[in-house]
């Protein structure tokens, strides 16, 4: 059976510190131009997945926008087409993953993303591999090293490294 990659959106596909989801608010997105800094070989790495028959999904979170402002938001990235599906919710929890990895075994499912709250500890929660990229301020590798759970998530510098997972 084919393997299950569910990407987090936000720092993770997309990167960029100025960037935000304020700009797609009616007034600001007016004012500011919609400029999207693609992480270092994420479409070439979802390329190749999809080519090797893995499934791939966009699991990302809104705080600010309704959820239709975000999927234009993944729209506009261009990555809504390179994926199988792209889920957007208030609030990343195991239930979500777990409905979203229902038809793959949990040894065959990945979630990568740069947050130990959003990412880290929800996927741990569903019984999945963790795949933590680092992004920002560190505040989630402090989290996952004073959480004792290090050896349990798989730990990458670059976007490019998930082809290497078995």
């Amino acid at each position: 059976m084919k393997r299950l990659f569910i990407l987090d959106f936000d720092n993770t596909v997309v990167l960029n510190p100025n960037y935000s989801s304020f700009i797609h608010l009616p007034l600001i997105g007016q004012l500011l131009p919609r400029k999207y800094l693609i992480a270092s070989g994420a479409e070439r790495v979802i390329g190749e997945l999809k080519r090797r028959g893995d499934f791939v999904v966009i699991l990302t979170k809104t705080t600010v926008l309704p959820v239709k402002r975000k999927m234009v938001k993944v729209r506009e990235s261009g990555f809504e087409e390179m994926v199988d599906d792209v889920v957007v919710v208030r609030r990343k929890t195991p239930k979500v993953v777990r409905a979203i990895i229902e038809r793959f075994p949990a040894e065959k499912a990945y979630m990568v993303g740069n947050s130990y709250r959003n990412d880290v500890e929800v996927a741990l929660k569903s019984g999945i591999t963790a795949v933590y990229i680092p992004r920002g301020r560190g505040e989630s590798r402090k989290l996952l090293e004073k959480g004792g759970i290090r050896e349990k998530v798989v730990v990458l510098d670059r976007f490019e490294e998930i082809l290497a997972l078995p």
